[in-house]
Formats: C-alpha cells, sequence, structure tokens
C-alpha cells in the first residue's frame, strides 16, 4: 500500500512554491507506478441482527456500540450526506437523547453517531459509555426509540437549516492552522482522491431535505443489517476478550416525550 499511486503529498504554511516542488521531485521522483488494487469480494448482505458482549479484563464502564452496514464515502450522493445529517440531528449535542442522557438524566458520559468516511462500504455507527451497568437496557432501549423516531417521522425543516449550518461553519472554523488544513485536505483526496469533493459535499448537503434524512434512516438504520457489541467488565470465570453471542432482546415500548424545541411533524 506504501506506493506513489496511494501517496498524497500536502504542503502547506509560508513556504516557497519553487523550493518545495523541487524537493518533492528530489525525493519523490524515481518512485514508480504499478500498484494494482486487490479484488475484494463483496460481503454477502446481512440478514439478522447480531449482538455480542466482549469481557474487559480491567476496570471499565459500558460501552455500547451499533454499527449498521451503510454506505461509501460519496460526496454526491444526497443520501449517504444525509445520513451525516442524520447522525447530527439524532446524536449530537444539541439532540433530545443527547440532553436527556448527558445532561438531564446523566446516564451516559457520551453519546455519538457517524458514518464511516471510508472509500468501502462501512458502518454508520452509534457509540455510548453508560455510567451504571444496572442501565445498559435503558440506554439501549432509548437508542432504539431514537432511531425508530427518525425512520418514522420528518424532522423539522428549521432544525435541519440549523445543523446543517452547523456542520458547514464548524468545518471551516476547523481549518484555522496549517496543519488542522493540511489534514482535512488529506482525508478528503485520500478517500476522495480530488480536493474538489470538499466543494460537492457541502454543495450536497445544502440541498438535503426532510424527506432525505428519513430515507437515510429507512434504507441504513435497520435492525437485520446491524451489529450491536456491549463491552463490559469480566466477570469471575470469564474469558477477557471472548465475544459472547447474545440473542437480541425484544425492544421495551416506552413512553415518548417530544421536546418542544425538536418536536417533528408526522411523515
Amino acid at each position: 500500500y506504501y506506493r506513489p499511486d496511494n501517496c498524497v503529498v500536502i504542503v502547506t504554511g509560508d513556504v516557497d512554491p519553487d523550493t518545495t516542488f523541487a524537493l518533492i521531485e528530489q525525493h519523490y521522483a524515481a518512485w514508480k507506478a504499478g500498484y494494482k488494487p486487490p479484488k475484494v469480494r463483496a460481503e454477502p448482505k446481512q440478514k439478522a441482527e447480531r449482538r455480542v458482549e466482549v469481557p474487559y479484563e480491567g476496570k471499565t464502564q459500558p460501552q455500547i456500540l451499533m454499527g449498521y452496514k451503510a454506505g461509501a464515502f460519496s460526496p454526491g450522493d444526497r443520501r449517504f450526506v444525509a445520513s451525516m445529517a442524520l447522525a447530527e440531528l439524532a446524536f449530537g449535542e444539541t439532540s433530545a437523547i443527547y440532553r436527556a442522557l448527558v445532561l438531564d438524566e446523566q446516564l451516559v458520559e457520551g453519546i455519538e453517531a457517524g458514518a464511516s468516511d471510508t472509500r468501502d462500504p462501512g458502518l454508520w455507527m452509534i457509540h455510548a459509555v453508560v455510567k451504571d451497568p444496572a442501565q445498559v437496557d435503558t440506554v439501549m432501549a432509548r437508542i432504539d426509540q431514537t432511531v425508530a423516531q427518525f425512520r418514522d417521522t420528518l424532522v423539522a425543516a428549521d432544525e435541519l437549516d440549523a445543523v446543517k449550518a452547523h456542520m458547514k461553519y464548524r468545518f471551516l472554523l476547523g481549518l484555522d492552522t496549517p496543519r488542522a488544513v493540511a489534514e482535512s485536505a488529506a482525508d478528503i483526496i485520500g478517500i476522495s482522491g480530488d480536493l474538489e469533493a470538499v466543494e460537492t459535499l457541502y454543495a450536497t448537503l445544502a440541498q438535503v431535505t426532510p424527506e432525505d434524512v428519513r430515507a437515510a434512516a429507512q434504507e441504513w438504520l435497520r435492525d437485520q443489517q446491524r451489529t450491536v457489541v456491549l463491552v463490559r467488565e469480566a466477570a469471575p470465570g470469564e474469558v477477557p476478550g471472548e465475544p459472547i453471542p447474545v440473542k437480541p432482546k425484544p425492544k421495551p415500548k416506552l413512553e415518548n416525550k417530544p421536546d418542544a424545541k425538536t418536536e417533528r411533524k408526522a411523515g
């Protein structure tokens, strides 16, 4: 993999272009192309939810990870970009579940979600760190309730607009040092092959509608195509690190109390 075909050289800061390009030619001109990507078989479609518990040797708070089979990074695909907005709306720091579980009830240390930024199809992940092992099932149920709400209802247009603006300006404000610019450019070029993907991504984000967000949730956030992992402290006699398959539990019905700020209209 460490070949010129896969290499991106990015230089930022107060540099002399002629000198810089001369040094790049000096050190990299001898590299020869010829990389052949390996043929990777497509993963079989997952047809049922999988659950495992992983005992951890030592002290740890329970960690919930839910991975849904999703798509590859595609800045021009409204479904993919809508899934990025979905993560912010459903599990970001201004979301109802974040306020409830992190701030008000303090059941979790933190909760986050997001799509994989990879060339190949990856996972749409939800991660939560639970404070009390006795509350794991409650937290999982609240996550499931949130997912179901976004599959079934449309987010308010003004709420979506606020999240899209936040995503755009968070990216721009993050370009505050030469290193930050270089890292952001390297990431996007390494994945997409072109810096224009940044413009494409945020142009696509501007077009995302509440219907796009719901469609992304309906297509990707399906129970049958997810794997749920619980990392917890090992009990006496358990082998640390050895995954233990667990049968999915029936989902309890929780009372739905929509927050006035995030109330959604029925689709």
